[in-house]
């Protein structure tokens, strides 16, 4: 005879089955977003160096043509040549408010403007939630080597220095030509983003070996077992090679006629040699990406010892 006891549990396991908790069938609502990809932005690297992009600041635009009281309107913004500006004539000292427009050639077209984000590490996206499903956005980026500014005002585009609350220009400006047309429930891109201005750092670009980065236990100096200097070879076509001592850092640069390709990794052999010898005791290799404008520090290993 089948005991009461499990003829309740499987009667209980069948509920739960036909039953299903209807919080796990609530769906999850998406907000409705445009946001900014900083991998979208050509042109200059994102990374801690100098002359790098640190921070930006995005604003986007919404384009879409706007009924007037007389019907609709009949001035169409061509998306393909707008610009964002920002009329630098109504800002005064120390980052006054000043206007931005959007325009085509000499016509002002009519648009909306979000109130721009705040300073963001160029490592992250951005989003902007007071989108209208339907609408086309164009975005301007503002660029900056710095990662202290500070807005002028919440939303304002403007950024100025946190001790002198002077107004500082952005380095680079991108124009996000093709603009996103915000989707219900879902996150859409402005793309197509031009840089405006040139390119690069702030630096002219360079590969730079700090001898403290590599020399590990080993120590400088004039005894027998001291390093009294360092080779450092940049693996190039033709290698260009320096002779650096202990409180140096070795400083490969474009403007000597090294030819050193954005995007690139390049190695340095590196040999160290004792106070007095002709031939290295340690060697190591260092790496480092050559990025445009910006002076780039290589990654070293410990000097270790020449094997023979």
């Amino acid at each position: 005879m089948r005991s009461p006891h499990l003829a309740w549990t499987a009667l209980l396991a069948l509920l739960a089955v036909a039953c299903p908790d209807d919080t796990e069938q609530a769906e999850v609502e998406r907000a409705t977003l445009v946001a900014i990809d900083p991998d979208l932005l050509p042109g200059v690297a994102c990374t801690d160096a100098p002359g790098a992009l640190r921070t930006y600041v995005a604003t986007i635009a919404d384009t879409t043509p706007f009924r007037e009281a007389q019907g609709v309107s009949s001035q169409v913004c061509d998306v393909q040549t707008s610009v964002i500006v920002v009329d630098d004539n109504d800002r005064g000292a120390g980052g006054a408010e000043g206007g931005s427009s959007l325009v085509v050639g000499a016509t002002v077209c009519p648009w909306v403007g979000l109130p721009s984000s705040g300073p963001v590490p160029c490592e992250l996206p951005v989003s902007f939630g007071f989108v209208v499903p339907g609408h086309r956005y164009l975005a301007r980026v503002d660029g900056y080597d710095r990662h202290d500014l500070i807005p002028f005002a919440e939303g304002h585009p403007d950024l100025v220095d946190p001790d002198t609350g002077e107004y500082v220009a952005p380095r680079w400006v991108w124009l996000c030509e093709d603009p996103a047309i915000a989707v219900y429930m879902w996150t859409s891109h402005p793309r197509g983003c031009r840089l405006l201005t040139p390119g690069g750092g702030s630096d002219e670009t360079t590969i730079r070996v700090p001898v403290a980065s590599l020399l590990g236990e080993a120590s400088c100096g004039e005894g027998a077992d001291e390093i009294e200097r360092l080779e450092f070879v940049l693996e190039t076509t033709p290698p260009a090679s320096q002779t650096v001592d202990c409180s140096g850092t070795a400083v490969f640069s474009a403007r000597d006629g090294i030819e050193l390709r954005d995007g690139q990794t390049y190695r340095v052999a590196v040999s160290a040699y004792l106070s007095g010898a002709a031939v290295p005791t340690l060697a190591t290799s260092c790496y480092a990406k050559s990025l445009r404008g910006v002076a780039s520090s290589a990654v070293c290993d410990p000097l270790q010892p020449v094997d023979g």
